[in-house]
Formats: structure tokens, sequence, C-alpha cells
């Protein structure tokens, strides 16, 4: 799974039985699918969640102030 370009980290959840996955450049929804497999989509559950540096977050808060959003 670690061998997939798009796959930047796989880590291990402290104290519970769980994994998060980091994708990055994935363009789709299809693409996640794809990614992931029947693997992990048949033998788990999965939520995603996208994730930014605090940087950029905190420059599209300061976007949508500017809009009035």
């Amino acid at each position: 799974m670690l061998d997939l370009p798009k796959i930047k980290d796989v880590e291990a959840f402290g104290g519970t039985r769980g994994l998060y996955t980091i994708l990055d450049d994935v363009n789709s929804a299809e693409e996640i699918i794809e990614i992931l497999g029947p693997e992990l989509l048949d033998n788990g559950y999965v939520e995603i969640h996208p994730v930014g540096s605090v940087e950029r977050l905190s420059e599209q808060f300061r976007q949508w102030a500017q809009q009035g959003r």
C-alpha cells in the first residue's frame, strides 16, 4: 500500500483498532475508491476528511471574511 504514489502516510491510532491514511493529489471520489480498493473498503469502516495546513486554512477564513461569508 505504501508503494502507491498517492499514499503519503499510513499510521495506527493509539488506543484503538484503527488506521489513518493520508492521500495526496486526489481529484475525485472515484479515485479514492480506486486507491483504497476492496482490501480496505470491504474490511473496515472508512471516513474521509480533507486536511490542509493551518496556514492555508487561515488564508481561506480570511478570504471568506472579506467576502462576507
